[in-house]
Formats: C-alpha cells, structure tokens, sequence
C-alpha cells in the first residue's frame, strides 16, 4: 500500500477477493498481452494462493482442512495459518 501510493489498496484487494501471484522482474524489457513466462519452480501441495487467502479472510475451516492434511508449506506460512486458525478456536 505505501509502497504503491494507494491509500486502502490493502482493503480494497482483500475485499475484491481475487489474490492471485506476484512476480519479480529479473530484467527489465516490454511485456506484452499473450508473451509466454517461464514457470521455474512450482510447490507440489496443489494449494493455491486464494485457499489461503480465503482461509484468512474467515475461512478457517478450509485452513484446518490444510494444516490436517500434512500439507508441506513454508514453515513461516504454516505457524501464522496455525495462529489463525488458533485464535478463531477451530
């Protein structure tokens, strides 16, 4: 949000509720509609980015579901879902 300069951005792109990734630029150029990415490391788990985010956004049973199934997260991922999902006493 500070970085952007857009005040509320946060809120806004949580209550929008369509996370999805962010990538860095390794080298700069122009990127235009339909040029192709190289996908260089992809986790096995098959969870994705808006089962978390919705997990965070009050679905805590889907983030149980998750931590249940032995799922190999970020460790740092899995202690703050873990948090989560403590506080909301599921």
């Amino acid at each position: 949000q500070a970085w952007l300069d857009e005040p509320q951005w946060v809120k806004r792109f949580t209550e929008h509720g369509a996370p999805g990734a962010y990538f860095s630029v390794e080298t700069e150029g122009v990127v235009a509609a339909g040029d192709s990415i190289l996908v260089l490391d992809s986790p096995e788990h098959g969870v994705t980015i808006g089962e978390v985010f919705d997990g965070r956004r009050g679905d805590v049973a889907r983030l149980r579901l998750l931590l249940d199934e032995g799922v190999d997260l970020d460790p740092k991922l899995s202690a703050e879902l873990e948090k989560t999902v403590r506080l909301a006493g599921a």
